[in-house]
């Protein structure tokens, strides 16, 4: 037990060095679990940061309750969160929580939670917190468990949002009809307040490009790492 307390705030020093020595943006590429992931949100340094990127680093439900008591904080500066690979939405009572300080919110611009496993009922939460979320403008929800596209119809069609620019849903259980009306929907939004006419499924796709990239060119790196070390054994023999 000493010996876990003695580790456990051996790695909390750690996480607080590099959340302190990081400049506007600060990236974890490590697996924390929920235990560190909840201690990263409960520092004081985190709040100054312009940028969070924790990707793959299993924050599942005390993350979401330490990120909903930071995002209620007056010190709170965060702009874009990127917590992409985990698995925040697994404990409905955690993602609510944070659902509930995101719908007051005043800082945070853009948003990727995708793969986090979130699934009807959440999404239903977060639907109801971009009801009354003024400063989200970029929101990505792709490859969860989501079914329930009308409430993000819903929303779109109450006008009451008037901050959202782009909404990603493809790959949930949204069926392709009310994926287009929501993708109809934020174009006419755009184009009449922003002036924006990209189209949204083409900008859709281009994430969607970028992030098949990435995950080949990690594959990539990972094959030629093997080959590698097979390499070095081979030599090893035939010196043998």
């Amino acid at each position: 037990m000493t010996q876990d307390i003695a580790t456990d705030k051996a790695n909390r020093e750690e996480l607080d060095k590099l959340i302190a020595s990081s400049g506007e943006t600060v990236v974890f590429r490590e697996f924390l679990g929920d235990k560190l992931g909840s201690f990263v949100w409960s520092s004081d340094k985190i709040l100054e940061k312009r940028e969070v990127i924790a990707k793959g680093c299993y924050m599942a439900n005390d993350s979401c309750e330490g990120l909903a008591k930071s995002l209620r904080n007056p010190s709170f500066s965060i702009e874009r969160l990127s917590l992409e690979w985990n698995s925040l939405g697994s404990f409905e009572c955690g993602f609510e929580k944070l659902c509930e300080a995101l719908s007051t919110n005043t800082t945070l611009v853009s948003i990727d939670l995708r793969n986090n496993n979130i699934g009807e009922k959440c999404g239903k939460a977060f639907a109801r917190a971009l009801r009354t979320n003024r400063s989200l403008q970029n929101v990505d929800l792709r490859f969860n468990e989501i079914s329930d596209g009308v409430s993000f119809v819903e929303l779109l069609k109450s006008n009451v949002n008037q901050s959202l620019k782009t909404l990603y849903l493809r790959g949930n259980k949204i069926s392709d009809e009310l994926l287009e009306e929501i993708d109809h929907l934020l174009n006419v939004r755009n184009e009449r307040r922003h002036g924006d006419k990209t189209p949204l499924a083409l900008i859709d796709d281009m994430h969607i490009t970028r992030g098949i990239c990435e995950d080949l060119e990690q594959e990539l790196l990972s094959k030629r790492n093997q080959i590698s070390e097979n390499s070095s054994k081979c030599a090893e023999l035939s010196a043998n």
